[in-house]
């Protein structure tokens, strides 16, 4: 049956209410919020987390917020202990009380790997996308739970899962839902309201139209920004670096960086009109790539600026990341001009954090702490700290999120709201 054409207006609409993290990174994808006027006096007037509610994943899949419900995937043991009957399951709840609105499953075979889901739910037109660590694409009813249709992306694009599974996050542009499924197909474009694909990229070599060897997924949701003058896809795959056209797919430039194990998981970051930041772990730092005239090369290295998978977010001109999440972990201020670290501080391990109203919240990725600190890249000053307001232990990896002045945040085992009014 055809759509009417009203009815298409009022789906591509989609629009924000006040609050809304709809997706992963935020209602602009920058890890910044646009919220003001939320509690900052920590020290008198404590924030105090409202619900929390169990989740059985034990792993770092994050919340998104929309129209005042949590979306979050959740995993489902088999009773019985048969790996090959658990399932993933779309769980949402009322972001006011935390009472459970709905659920609806699929099938997830095989055991944990640092847990089963990966990515964050997409909320768009009144449906909820989520992306599967095997493949499954799904579209849900956002009121209801309905599912609407839903397919295996790497069976429908010949796509190639990567070690640590399928986990960048399903996003939108221009009204398409982009999906990364690896292979030779890199980004696709569906159709919202159907599943059908739009169209296929080709993102697939260093070599611009070469099928020498076929790119597994990357674990980095793809960006879109502006660089060299044009709006594109940026994609960090497990090769490197490389921008697409926005309404084709089509491969137009391409940054060649292997790092160990190909763990390439933090956002690339655009901070310049023709300057992109990446970086990884494993001993191997931080890059600026400079593309101009559809060629990309190498412009300052740092190997302090070890970002494994929180994204840096770019705030009045200066990088703030987490790095070196190993000995133990640094929440860091750079220039992105020239790499050099202006401030750090310890203790956050593979934390992660947004930012809003010039001010970081960032949670620390051992101790589960909550930590309110400003943005500023003179010096690092610290405004209050909630001492493990989930009760959780230890790998607290997923980014907290603001929503209507409320803190929505995971630990392993649990999710939970904390009241900023």
């Amino acid at each position: 049956m055809r759509a009417t054409f009203p009815a298409i207006l009022a789906f591509l609409a989609s629009p924000l209410f006040p609050g809304d993290w709809p997706c992963f990174h935020g209602p602009e994808r920058n890890g910044i919020s646009g919220e003001t006027g939320f509690n900052t006096n920590w020290g008198e007037r404590a924030p105090k987390v409202i619900w929390t509610q169990p989740l059985s994943d034990r792993g770092y899949c994050g919340p998104s917020v929309s129209s005042n419900r949590v979306f979050i995937i959740d995993h489902a043991p088999n009773p019985d202990g048969v790996r090959s009957l658990e399932s993933n399951i779309l769980r949402a709840f009322d972001l006011a009380t935390g009472r459970p609105l709905w659920s609806n499953g699929w099938s997830d075979p095989g055991g944990p790997l640092y847990g089963q889901a990966r990515t964050t739910p997409t909320v768009y037109g009144g449906r909820v996308y989520t992306v599967g660590r095997w493949g499954l694409v799904s579209c849900f009813d956002a009121a209801t739970g309905a599912r609407q249709w839903s397919f295996d992306m790497a069976e429908r694009y010949g796509g190639r899962i990567p070690e640590f599974r399928y986990s960048a996050s399903p996003f939108f542009e221009g009204g398409r839902l982009i999906l990364c499924p690896g292979g030779s197909n890199n980004p696709v474009a569906v159709d919202p309201q159907t599943g059908a694909t739009l169209w296929k990229g080709d993102v697939v070599s260093f070599a611009s139209g070469s099928n020498d060897y076929q790119i597994p997924s990357t674990y980095a949701t793809p960006v879109v920004d502006v660089v060299d003058g044009r709006r594109q896809f940026i994609l960090y795959l497990a090769q490197g670096l490389f921008g697409a056209d926005l309404e084709t797919g089509r491969q137009r430039w391409a940054f060649p960086w292997r790092t160990p194990f190909d763990t390439h998981a933090s956002l690339p970051l655009v901070v310049g009109p023709h300057q992109i930041l990446i970086g990884a772990s494993y001993k191997q730092g931080a890059v600026l790539v400079h593309v101009s005239n559809s060629q990309a090369t190498l412009g300052w290295s740092n190997g302090g600026l070890l970002m494994h998978f929180t994204s840096p977010i770019l705030h009045k001109g200066f990088v703030y990341a987490v790095v070196d999440p190993e000995r133990p972990g640094s929440l860091v201020c750079a220039d992105p001009r020239t790499g050099d670290i202006r401030w750090r501080a310890e203790g956050f391990e593979k934390g992660a954090f947004l930012i809003a109203d010039d001010l970081i919240i960032a949670l620390a990725g051992k101790t589960g702490d909550l930590v309110l600190a400003k943005a500023d890249p003179g010096a690092y000053t610290e405004l209050g700290r909630l001492k493990n307001p989930l009760s959780g232990g230890g790998q607290n990896w997923s980014q907290p999120i603001l929503a209507d002045k409320k803190i929505v945040m995971r630990c392993l085992w649990r999710v939970g709201v904390i009241d900023l009014n």
